[in-house]
């Protein structure tokens, strides 16, 4: 489907767009403060040590350790869906990869569910 085939995902107006900016980078920063860095810089180097010398690092695992970037990519998903609006619900992400979009839900408060094949990237 079409970016602009799915209502929820259409181009906001020029306000909704900052709004979502300003908002996603508050509530970022506050996800930010609860996660436990170590584990994050643990992960990553573990990961480096086994692929290293990888170097297409765009089809890598590896990819997904700039947690800041795909965090930040997430809340304003998040926010653009509604998800921060919606009271308690399971969410089910199938292909979640990382699990980036999982831990804004459960930072909205959702119950969050993942489904992915590669079970070392969940």
């Amino acid at each position: 489907m079409s970016r602009t085939g799915n209502p929820s995902l259409r181009p906001a107006n020029a306000l909704t767009r900052l709004w979502i900016r300003a908002r996603s980078e508050i509530i970022y920063n506050r996800l930010m403060a609860t996660l436990n860095r170590a584990d994050f810089y643990e992960v990553k180097r573990h990961c480096l040590s086994a692929e290293g010398r990888q170097r297409d690092r765009s089809q890598s695992p590896l990819k997904y350790l700039d947690s800041g970037k795909f965090i930040r990519k997430n809340v304003r998903l998040a926010l653009r869906l509604g998800i921060d609006q919606l009271p308690r619900s399971s969410v089910l992400d199938i292909g979640s990869g990382a699990g980036y979009f999982l831990l804004v839900c459960r930072y909205f408060g959702h119950d969050p569910l993942e489904l992915d094949q590669d079970t070392e990237m969940v």
